[in-house]
C-alpha cells in the first residue's frame, strides 16, 4: 500500500509540475484502480471470502474504465492544462494542440482566457487540423471529429495568430 501511496504522491507532484498528460491521467486512473483492488483483497481474500474477489476486482476495473469513458481524457487534459496557463503555470501548448476532437471544444472556450502567445499554437492547430476535409471517407467519421469541424468551419480566419512569433517547445 505504501507503494501505491508513494506512486500516487509522484503523479500528483508530476501534474503540479507538468500538467495533465494522457498518461498521467491513466497511471492515475491505474492507481486508483489497484488501491480498491488491494482493499478489496483486505475485505474478500483475507476474510475467507475467496469467491467474490474476482468478481469485485473486474467490477472496479469497469468502474474506472465507465469513469475514464464519463470524463473523456482528452476534453479534462485540456481543462486542466488551459487553467494551469491562465493562473501562470508552465503550459504545453504542442502537447494540447496534439489531442484529438474530444479537446476541441474545451479549447475553443478556453481561447479568450489565453494569453495571445499561448493561444496561437492551439488556434493554429484548430485552423490547420480542423478545417480541412477528413481522409477516408464515410468509414472514418465519427461524433467527436464532426463536432470538431462544426464549431472550427464559422470561426476560420477570426482565430489567427498572424506576426506572432510562437517560441520553440521545450
Amino acid at each position: 500500500m505504501s507503494v501505491l501511496a508513494s506512486a500516487a504522491f509522484r503523479m500528483k507532484l508530476y501534474q503540479d509540475a507538468y500538467g495533465l498528460t494522457e498518461q498521467r491521467l491513466y497511471v492515475s486512473v491505474v492507481i486508483v484502480w489497484l488501491t480498491v483492488v488491494l482493499l478489496w483483497l483486505v475485505l474478500t481474500v483475507l476474510r475467507d471470502k475467496h469467491e467474490s474477489f474476482v468478481f469485485g476486482t473486474l467490477l472496479a476495473g469497469l468502474a474506472c474504465i465507465a469513469a475514464l469513458h464519463v470524463l473523456n481524457p482528452h476534453a479534462l487534459i485540456a481543462r486542466v492544462n488551459t487553467d494551469r496557463a491562465t493562473t501562470g503555470a508552465e503550459y504545453d501548448g504542442s502537447y494540447v494542440s496534439s489531442l484529438s476532437a474530444d479537446a476541441v471544444p474545451t479549447l475553443l472556450a478556453r481561447l479568450g482566457q489565453l494569453s495571445v502567445v499561448e493561444r496561437c499554437r492551439p488556434t493554429r492547430m484548430l485552423e490547420k487540423r480542423w478545417t480541412v476535409e477528413r481522409k477516408g471517407g464515410w468509414r472514418s467519421w465519427n461524433q467527436s471529429d464532426w463536432r470538431a469541424r462544426r464549431m472550427v468551419a464559422p470561426l476560420v480566419g477570426t482565430l489567427s495568430c498572424p506576426g506572432i512569433e510562437v517560441p520553440a517547445r521545450r
